[in-house]
């Protein structure tokens, strides 16, 4: 559809009455033909002028009688040749029709072997300079181009086409300000072709667009059709012979476009968005999230049918998470978060500037038995859907997907419920671990205290100490302790760890529990084997002391006692050894009460 009050001109080319209906385009030459009007004959005398100085047939002066004055007055197509003279005076208007344009000159002069001082050319006879010939050559070479057909060659050389349709100096708010095809019945017409319809022609061999331009796209033209239109520049440089545009000017053929401009893409034609792709932005082919826990950042990009980037309104895209190779993303959120919906959907505008649109998807569930799902993105029309709007909308076909690769991470456990079809990651405490995070049957545990546990993980504390992995209770169990050491026997997971071996004891290591030394023999605590088992004479000693029983075992205490009595027998620190000691209670007088604590 044109846009009313728009700059456009429709020149009409004529057709002279002697080319009558069936003549163009028949097989034979008709010199009377030979007019833009009438397309040039359809190129039925195109063989004449390519062969004119190699096989062009002899001139019979009894067919054409160039020199007698008896003939008709008629140009016979017999007689249009290079050994006729092109007809000589018979056919002077067809030649004067063929001058307007120097490709037939230019084929003819092709044609001419090197020894034809001064080849007999169609428009300019044997009257010709080196200049011209030059010339001629570039004339061929466009003709060429234009792959023999000079009705489509106005651009370069205007009296050999014609251009009945001019559309200059349009301007457009937003989309195709030369021609705006949208709507059922224009879209259903550019399904089969590219000429541009207008109502004096039933199809348009030439048309300029020059100067004209858009707010959005389209500076010439713009093609509101989405169902992937036939009609992109790809085809009409097909059909019609245009050259894909080169800094906004085409050197025209068929359709002519200079000086065109758009502000956000499609300086010369431009589409409805046919194509949408994935930017850079993130590796989906290795990207790993952790579902209700993890996001997925995401970017595409839109393009219309001939490779432009779309920016803009009012194309937004709709992202959502949806269920591995199926296709339709429906069933994926049937039913909200209660129904074991993999996320909500997010939609986001293209960015004017970048022709970006991105989001971090948040999907909440993956589904049991699988380890994927699938983003996709569709294109949505801003006019049906609010940016940022989570309500069921159609899609369009314009779809990209990418299947990302669903898993929980260290320091995670998977919850999965059977109801729902679906499970989700949980995040364990700082101080807990988790063996297996993508093993439903491995919850979070505390951190034993022969232990650490940092982020999930999981780490001794004393080195040479083991702890195995139970893969069914998804528990570390303590099997080993260094020499030295004892495993501290409990039935609570928390309280695992390896004990300094007990004085008067000796501990070899592994699972094996501490000995005790043989009589008359004492060892200091963490003793490894027999042999740290020395002689020793024992004292007993037994002495009251004000205190309480808590009081006495605190280190300080216990140092203090051990070097009073080292000092008084004389003997180093390292000899005394408290074997024990027990807390009684006596009352004096009244009742008063006062605690003391027996020691040997």
């Amino acid at each position: 559809a044109l846009v009313e009050g728009a700059n456009v001109v429709v020149q009409q080319e004529v057709c002279a009455a002697e080319c009558g209906a069936g003549k163009i385009g028949d097989g034979a030459c008709d010199p009377a033909c030979l007019s833009r009007g009438c397309l040039w004959d359809g190129g039925d005398c195109d063989s004449r002028f390519l062969s004119a100085g190699t096989s062009s047939p002899p001139c019979s002066r009894h067919d054409c009688a160039v020199f007698s004055n008896t003939s008709t007055n008629a140009c016979l197509g017999a007689c249009f040749t290079a050994g006729c003279a092109w007809g000589g005076d018979k056919c002077r208007a067809a030649r004067a029709a063929v001058r307007t344009c120097p490709f037939f000159d230019a084929a003819a002069h092709h044609s001419m072997t090197p020894s034809t001082p001064h080849p007999n050319l169609p428009g300019l006879g044997a009257d010709y300079t080196p200049r011209t010939a030059a010339r001629l050559e570039a004339a061929r070479l466009f003709l060429a181009q234009a792959q023999g057909r000079p009705d489509v060659a106005f651009a370069e050389y205007p009296g050999c086409g014609s251009a009945p349709l001019l559309l200059d100096g349009n301007r457009a708010t937003q989309y195709g300000a030369g021609v705006f095809y949208g709507g059922g019945v224009a879209c259903a017409r550019l399904a089969d072709t590219c000429l541009i319809d207008f109502p004096t022609t039933k199809s348009l061999l030439a048309t300029r667009f020059q100067e004209n331009s858009a707010g959005v796209a389209g500076g010439a033209m713009h093609v509101s059709c989405s169902d992937r239109p036939r009609c992109n520049s790809g085809a009409m440089a097909r059909r019609v012979r245009m050259p894909l545009e080169a800094g906004g000017v085409t050197a025209g053929l068929g359709v002519q476009m200079i000086g065109n401009s758009a502000e956000q893409y499609g300086p010369g034609v431009s589409s409805f968005p046919v194509d949408i792709q994935w930017t850079d932005l993130d590796d989906l082919d290795t990207i790993t999230f952790a579902p209700g826990l993890g996001k997925v950042r995401v970017a595409v990009k839109l393009f219309d049918n001939n490779g432009y980037m779309v920016r803009g309104p009012p194309y937004v895209i709709r992202f959502r998470t949806c269920k591995a190779s199926r296709t339709s993303c429906e069933e994926s959120w049937a039913g909200g978060e209660g129904g074991g919906g993999l996320s909500a959907p997010v939609i986001k505008s293209i960015d004017a500037a970048t022709g970006v649109a991105s989001v971090e998807v948040e999907p909440t569930r993956c589904l049991v038995g699988s380890d994927q799902v699938e983003i996709r993105a569709f294109l949505t029309d801003a006019a049906t859907a609010a940016v940022g709007s989570q309500a069921s909308i159609g899609d369009s076909a314009v779809t990209v997907s990418r299947a990302v690769r669903c898993s929980c991470l260290a320091g995670q456990t998977r919850i999965e419920s059977p109801s729902r079809g679906s499970w989700w990651c949980v995040q364990c405490l700082a101080d807990e671990y988790v063996i297996d995070p993508n093993n439903a049957a491995h919850a979070c545990h505390a951190c034993p205290s022969g232990a650490t546990c940092t982020g999930g993980g999981f780490a001794v504390t004393l080195q040479g100490s083991v702890f195995e992995a139970d893969d069914v209770s998804g528990l570390y169990a303590l099997t080993s302790c260094p020499a030295g050491y004892q495993v501290l026997l409990t039935t609570v997971a928390v309280e695992q760890e390896c004990r300094i071996c007990d004085p008067g004891s000796y501990c070899v290591g592994g699972a094996s529990p501490a000995a005790k030394c043989p009589a008359g023999s004492h060892s200091q605590a963490g003793a490894a084997e027999a042999g740290r088992c020395e002689k020793a004479a024992f004292v007993a000693l037994s002495m009251a002391l004000p205190m309480t029983q808590a009081e006495f075992e605190k280190p300080a205490t216990l140092e203090q006692f051990k070097r009073s009595v080292s000092d008084a027998a004389e003997v180093d620190v390292s000899a005394v050894l408290i074997a024990g000691y027990v807390e009684e209670t006596s009352r004096r007088g009244g009742g008063g009460g006062g605690g003391r604590g027996a020691s040997r």
